[in-house]
């Protein structure tokens, strides 16, 4: 089949194949599209997360029910909403999240009424000198962190902070302290500090009944590193941790998003560690074991598991493999991240097909008179089982489109060549290019679907950077 050829493309090879696609009984299934990375949340038959308006700048706060996702009737925030969902002392879901009067400063505790769709500040966990975080409610209590400044004492070298047992006067540095509280909305007493632990900003946090969940993470960028996930009881006492990864010269895998059944938690671990499985994280309350499911596609780190049992996640775009699964925190040029219902739960023994996904590599053809670049790849859909592969369900007749960029950079942004190619039956696509430029960044597009692959650097020859390429 002919295809069109641009200035610095001669004659394109292209493999073609015959329309047929197979098509999974059980698919997760793709909700809403993400410019940002965000929280989400989920309760009952609703779910929540935040969308990015480009014109303003600004996030706003939206909820999906029945299968409809309208924006919530509040005003916009400058980051996305810590938010979560639960039932109030009725039964009925609500929202928690925080507002700022800054970025980060003057934060109170807001709840919004999904049925009413109205929002009112929850003044007994506000103060009004300090800063509140990550607010969720169970019935008639309220779990929430307040942001202090607390004296602290180096334990392990200048990153590793921890809180100083005896006060300003056993000296010590000051540190930003993440302190959990709990609150029962139906007494007069005022909110109640909980153990706090390692002193790290918390990035989760999840109720259910007397049980709480928080999730911290020190991010020192390698050594001094460290997220645990800890247990605290609603009644006080000394909170438990469940697990925790520290950070060195082999990476750092922080934990993320925890929600709970009856007799478990589940979070994500991103990043990259040595030796450290990544992906969809279990923990077992009553043992304490840890189970990890590889994800097989680019996860962003957030996960959700409602009380009906449904999983929602963020699928992130492609990126490079020299990336180690770093968050791309869905800027990517060449297609959003996706809001995505698994069709099971990834911890179960259900067969589950994830949403397709375009493959893509490049490399010299070097056993002809003339080199030339091969950019070939496939779009399939996995079908997997917990965290194997079963099969790879190809998606034929699609038309893949050739993008690229000049900069010397992978961010783009990418410009149309002109040239394209239909998948064959096996999902393949394929482009040769002869005497292409000297170095320029290339991905591949199904326009139609809006999924695209990961940028690939093309190094023709003649220059001296491309010799050991």
């Amino acid at each position: 089949m002919p295809a069109k050829t641009a200035r610095w493309v001669f004659p394109l090879c292209v493999t073609v194949g015959v329309l047929m696609q197979v098509v999974p009984t059980r698919a997760d299934d793709v909700v809403a599209e993400l410019s940002r990375d965000t929280p989400i949340a989920a309760y009952g038959e609703a779910v929540a997360w935040s969308d990015f308006d480009a014109a303003t700048a600004r996030y706003r706060l939206v909820i999906r029910q029945g299968g409809k996702a309208s924006p919530a009737r509040i005003a916009g925030a400058r980051l996305p909403f810590d938010v979560s969902l639960g039932p109030d002392v009725r039964g009925r879901v609500v929202a928690l999240y925080t507002r700022c009067r800054t970025t980060s400063h003057g934060c109170d505790v807001f709840r919004y009424d999904i049925r009413a769709r109205s929002e009112h500040k929850v003044g007994s966990v506000s103060s009004s000198s300090k800063d509140e975080a990550w607010p969720a409610q169970w019935g008639d209590r309220l779990a929430f962190v307040r942001r202090e400044r607390v004296y602290g004492k180096q334990v392990n070298g200048s990153y590793d902070v921890r809180p100083d047992p005896r006060g300003k006067r056993g000296g010590g540095t000051r540190v930003e302290c993440d302190i959990p509280y709990v609150k029962t909305l139906s007494v007069r007493a005022p909110s109640r500090p909980l153990d706090r632990g390692f002193c790290a900003p918390t990035t989760g946090m999840s109720i259910r009944g007397k049980r709480i969940v928080q999730v911290t993470d020190v991010d020192q960028g390698g050594a001094g590193s460290e997220t645990q996930v800890r247990v605290l009881a609603a009644g006080g006492g000394a909170g438990r941790v469940l697990a925790r990864q520290a950070g060195g010269e082999g990476g750092y895998s922080p934990f993320s998003s925890p929600s709970q059944s009856a007799s478990a938690i589940y979070l994500t671990r991103t990043g990259f560690r040595e030796a450290t499985l990544t992906g969809f994280v279990r923990i077992d309350l009553a043992s304490g074991r840890l189970t990890t499911v590889l994800p097989n596609m680019p996860l962003a780190g957030r996960v959700v598991r409602d009380e009906r049992g449904a999983f929602w996640y963020v699928r992130a775009p492609e990126s490079p493999e020299e990336d180690h699964g770093e968050p791309p925190f869905c800027v990517s040029p060449l297609e959003p991240c996706r809001l995505v219902r698994a069709s099971a739960s990834p911890f179960s023994s259900a067969t589950r097909a994830l949403p397709a996904r375009l493959r893509a590599s490049v490399k010299k053809r070097t056993d002809t008179n003339t080199p030339s670049i091969i950019v070939s790849g496939d779009y399939t859909r996995a079908v997997v089982r917990r965290s194997a592969v079963v099969r790879r369900e190809p998606l034929a007749g699609v038309t893949v489109e050739l993008l690229r960029s000049d900069r010397p950079e992978a961010r783009g942004p990418f410009a149309r060549t002109g040239l394209s190619a239909t998948t064959d039956g096996a999902g393949r696509w394929s482009f040769t290019l002869r005497q292409p430029p000297s170095m320029i960044y290339v991905a591949a597009l199904a326009r139609g679907a809006g999924v695209a692959s990961g940028p690939l650097f093309v190094c023709g020859s003649g220059e001296p950077a491309c010799a050991d390429y």
